[in-house]
């Protein structure tokens, strides 16, 4: 319970679902406890470069257009929120009793059991990489030159070169693999991962741009495909300028085997065309366009939560009611209802927000908004004595340091009236 005597709303999982949960249900008055397994906030988003369609860091590409906010800083989470969110990382959640609106969560946090007063919970707890045994066919695991996205793009972060592991050698042919243990009931699941079509289209971007910025001949990037599945707005035109700037190629296909020959460098890979034409080629690195699946203590959770999951691992929802899970006053928001793009969990996070601050007020709660409002016309009040100040902060990410001298920027910026 907090210090006005109200109940908050508890939202689990500080990724980018959670965080737009959190800072809504805060913009709409209520006072909001983010809770984190992880040691920080930012969740998968805050391990990516870059963000498709835009190809802009993806801690920056969703700042809220009332406000400055980075989803890897604490420090902003609680600024956009004007104090209204607490975030308490490293919690393990014990279990949920109680009846909605009147809830009680019990969590461990820092080797101590705690007990948390909640009016609602919002669940946003991610995904993880789906790595299937049926990739060993792919020669994942065993030769080091085939490696999955996420792998790629955390080495591109770190190096800004696209070299191969094995041997630091520039990439001259690269091959995206779409599909990797997805909508493969043999060696994988039947569902379609739905954000790796888009994210291998990224990757290859990121590969071309890297040769480019080194001045060397852009690589020759072969995507293989069952279905290239650009279902978003502009995510067609995205996958025409990697084709029409770059020339990369798309060839609707089956893998059937990657190989690499002792005393071979080159990685072998066997396909089928759709004619039911075989064809061997060979590439310098194989990139593995791996799904989405529940994370591992997610059966777990939903027990401790008593909530229901579908036959996937994932929240069990209604396609009316998409952010409702199964047990009243508790929603879902993100990966965890199904595979989802970062588009899509930010929209899932405000309307999960705003379902959330309906259901409390149908439910005769809304006094919890109108205390929490009153906070804040009392604070900007106070802030009126106050001359305004613009806060200039400038980011290292490649946009700014690539082109600009940071040094000279944070100078000129510290000269400004007012700053």
């Amino acid at each position: 319970m907090l210090k006005n005597g109200s109940s908050p709303v508890a939202v689990l999982g500080a990724g980018i679902a959670g965080v737009q949960a959190a800072l809504d249900l805060a913009q709409l008055g209520h006072r909001v406890v983010l809770l984190e397994r992880a040691a920080r906030p930012g969740g998968k988003l805050a391990v990516l470069q870059k963000t498709f369609p835009t190809n802009d860091c993806s801690a920056c590409a969703l700042t809220p257009q009332t406000d400055f906010f980075c989803i890897r800083s604490p420090h902003f989470i609680k600024h956009a929120a004007q104090d209204k969110i607490a975030l308490l990382t490293g919690v393990e959640v014990e279990g949920l009793s109680g009846t909605p609106g009147n809830f009680r969560l019990r969590v461990r946090r820092e080797g101590r059991q705690e007990e948390l007063s909640l009016a609602a919970l919002i669940l946003c707890p991610g995904f993880e990489e789906y790595l299937p045994p049926g990739l060993e066919r792919y020669g994942y695991g065993r030769y080091p030159d085939v490696l999955t996205g996420l792998e790629l793009e955390q080495r591109l972060a770190l190096d800004k070169r696209l070299r191969r592991p094995s041997d630091g050698r520039p990439v001259q042919r690269m091959a995206f693999i779409q599909c990797a243990g997805s909508r493969d009931l043999a060696n994988g699941v039947a569902y379609c991962s739905a954000v790796c079509c888009m994210y291998a289209l990224k990757e290859a971007l990121m590969c071309y741009e890297a040769a480019a910025m080194e001045d060397l001949p852009l690589p020759e990037i072969t995507l293989f495909y069952m279905d290239m599945r650009t279902y978003g707005k502009t995510y067609q035109q995205y996958l025409e300028k990697a084709q029409k700037e770059y020339g990369l190629r798309l060839v609707r296909s089956r893998i059937h085997s990657i190989i690499q020959p002792p005393g071979n460098p080159k990685l072998i890979i066997r396909y089928a065309l759709e004619n039911g034409q075989a064809v061997v080629e060979e590439f310098d690195l194989s990139v593995l366009s791996t799904g989405l699946r529940p994370p591992e203590n997610l059966r777990d959770l939903a027990k401790k939560l008593e909530i229901e999951l579908d036959s996937y691992g994932f929240c069990q929802i209604s396609s009316l009611s998409p952010v409702s899970t199964s047990r009243p006053g508790v929603f879902v928001a993100g990966a965890f209802g199904g595979p989802c793009d970062v588009i899509d969990a930010v929209t899932q996070g405000s309307a999960a927000a705003a379902a959330c601050s309906t259901w409390l007020k149908d439910a005769g709660l809304s006094g919890i908004c109108n205390n929490t409002l009153e906070l804040e016309s009392t604070t900007l009040l106070a802030s009126r004595d106050h001359a305004p100040r613009i806060g200039v902060f400038i980011c290292d990410g490649e946009h700014l340091s690539g082109s600009l001298v940071l040094k000279l920027l944070e100078e000129y910026g510290s000269s400004l009236p007012d700053v």
